[in-house]
């Protein structure tokens, strides 16, 4: 792949610190990936003029060990009725 595609790609990359969950109404979390986790595919013609599709997936920078909150009894009780 040429480098200025692949320099482009990590470009879009950003810390998975902005990834940040919300608490959803109904139970659960929301993430807006911002764009992450995503796969992108590029068309290369090659030397000998043949057509070649690579896929990459754009993922965060990991910058922080993440995890969900667990969540909260209100939470549950909202989900069981």
């Amino acid at each position: 792949m040429p480098a200025e595609i692949e320099k482009a790609l990590e470009a879009e990359r950003i810390p998975m610190s902005a990834l940040v969950a919300q608490p959803h109404p109904q139970g659960g979390h929301l993430i807006n990936l911002k764009g992450q986790y995503r796969t992108v595919t590029v068309a290369v013609t090659d030397e000998n003029g043949q057509v070649h599709l690579i896929e990459r997936r754009i993922t965060p920078i990991p910058d922080v060990q993440t995890s969900l909150p667990a969540p909260s009894a209100s939470a549950a009780d909202n989900t069981a009725q």
